[in-house]
């Protein structure tokens, strides 16, 4: 079952890490609520980026 998850990003490995304790199975919940944090970042950093210039 591990062996599935070799090519991952960082940003998922970390997050397979994290919710270690649920044997590190993303149902749709959890692909939504990452999708919507890294939108949410992408703005901020959007946004940092246009008030800085």
């Amino acid at each position: 079952m591990e062996k599935i998850r070799t090519t991952r990003t960082p940003l998922d490995v970390r997050t397979i890490y994290f919710d270690g304790e649920r044997h590190s199975t993303m149902n749709a919940t959890d692909q939504f609520m990452l999708a919507v944090s890294l939108l949410i970042f992408a703005l901020l950093v959007i946004g940092g980026l246009l008030a800085y210039l």
